[in-house]
């Protein structure tokens, strides 16, 4: 399939629905790049370049052991190989996508997810990405086609251009680095300055209560900034970049018990039902 574009004023965002519903490169004409590119297209799925965005259907982050209980019973999921026993962010980044619009500033993908080993329950996910200005609006929808309640969440994962000196804020309530526990409830402390630019080194945090996260350098501001849903921010900052994921639920919500998944952001989701998120990115 060849690269799918939308442009509209200085924003340009080109797509593979193919390669798992990516946003491959994101460029603004007096910013650059503000998404790293994707160049390798010719990859293992379980094992991704970190470059691009893509979608994070039916949850993110690591599911330990590749399993979780619902009910009385417990599911047991195919582990990706690259992350020894777990399964990770989900299986609709390595799915193809099917293009529902194509116009010269929009661009709707989406995906029949029919049940596998990967996940074993059928959903429809959606992506929308509208180009207006200098700003790229990001809407997600999970339904589920299922014939049962099942948990369910959705995010999104890019890689922002970004280096170690680059400036980042979150204003963000809450913060839980990864390290401080293995159970998702605990660790959230309160940020005493919500302003305070995030850490120059490598890390990866979870945060809470934001409403944007932005990246400053020298040709200009990026704002990620949340609409709706998404109450959830992950922020993983390496040498080369820097990823901010908005999510609907705490990273390790599917072990926990059911009665406190909720509180976590992980919605048992009625068959036929819908939860959504959305977001944009602005150029300034």
């Amino acid at each position: 399939m060849p690269d799918l574009t939308i442009n509209s004023g200085a924003l340009s965002a080109t797509f593979r629905p193919d390669l798992g519903g990516r946003l491959t490169r994101l460029s603004h004409r007096d910013y650059g790049d503000v998404i790293v590119p994707l160049t390798d297209m010719d990859f293992d799925p379980l094992d991704w370049p970190k470059a691009g965005a893509f979608p994070l259907f039916p949850f993110h982050g690591r599911l330990a052991d590749a399993r979780f209980k619902q009910g009385d019973g417990c599911h047991q999921l195919q582990p990706n190989p690259y992350r020894g026993t777990d399964a990770m962010h989900g299986p609709a980044h390595r799915r193809p996508w099917d293009v529902l619009t194509s116009t010269p500033d929009e661009m709707v993908l989406t995906l029949h997810y029919k049940a596998d080993p990967e996940w074993p329950f059928e959903f429809m996910a959606m992506q929308r990405f509208r180009i207006c200005g200098s700003r790229l609006d990001v809407e997600l929808e999970l339904t589920n086609q299922a014939g049962t309640s099942v948990p369910a969440g959705l995010g999104w994962h890019p890689y922002f251009v970004s280096t170690l000196d680059t400036p980042v804020q979150c204003n963000a309530g809450l913060r839980r680095p990864s390290s401080v526990s293995s159970q998702p409830t605990d660790g959230w402390e309160r940020r005493s300055l919500p302003t305070a630019p995030l850490l120059n080194r490598p890390f990866t945090e979870h945060f809470s209560e934001w409403s944007h996260t932005r990246i400053s350098t020298d040709a200009g501001r990026l704002e990620v900034s949340r609409h709706s849903g998404l109450p959830f921010v992950v922020v993983h900052r390496t040498t080369g970049y820097i990823c901010v994921e908005p999510v609907s639920h705490v990273a390790g919500a599917f072990a926990l018990p059911e009665t406190l998944r909720e509180s976590a952001g992980l919605t048992a989701l009625k068959p036929g039902a819908t939860i959504r998120g959305r977001i944009s990115l602005s150029i300034t």
